[in-house]
């Protein structure tokens, strides 16, 4: 393709629009956790204002023990339940479900691997017991 000129866009302008509304829809739960996500992903430079757990965050952020920590999912397992409660529920809840979400994904891999074209006679309970 030397001349661009040449190449019609607006042939594919309905199937892009198609991909950003499939995109709006499969990922706009995520719009609701984005406040969720940047805490947890980055609990020590995230900006406080706006956020639910306030008080027990800038403690958080001007605590030196924590400042120089490097962990990223066992951070919020370092998190005494005594001073900073509410921080720690939440680390560990969003632990829960991006791991839970990492099983589903590699079982769905795992059973399409054992109920391949080669073992297509399986029934679903002997898909069962191989997971």
């Amino acid at each position: 393709m030397k001349n661009f000129e040449e190449i019609s866009f607006s042939a594919h302008v309905q199937h892009i629009d198609m991909i950003i509304v499939d995109f709006e829809n499969r990922f706009g739960d995520f719009k609701e956790l984005e406040e969720d996500i940047s805490i947890f992903s980055q609990p020590l430079t995230v900006t406080i204002e706006n956020v639910r757990s306030e008080m027990e965050l800038c403690d958080l952020q001007s605590d030196p023990f924590y400042t120089n920590r490097s962990e990223k999912e066992d951070f919020f397992k370092l998190l005494p339940i005594e001073r900073y409660p509410k921080l720690r529920k939440f680390g560990l809840k969003m632990c829960s479900m991006l791991r839970s979400t990492y099983l589903c994904e590699s079982s769905f891999s795992s059973m399409k691997f054992i109920k391949s074209k080669c073992r297509c006679s399986l029934t679903d309970n002997s898909l069962a017991n191989l997971l």
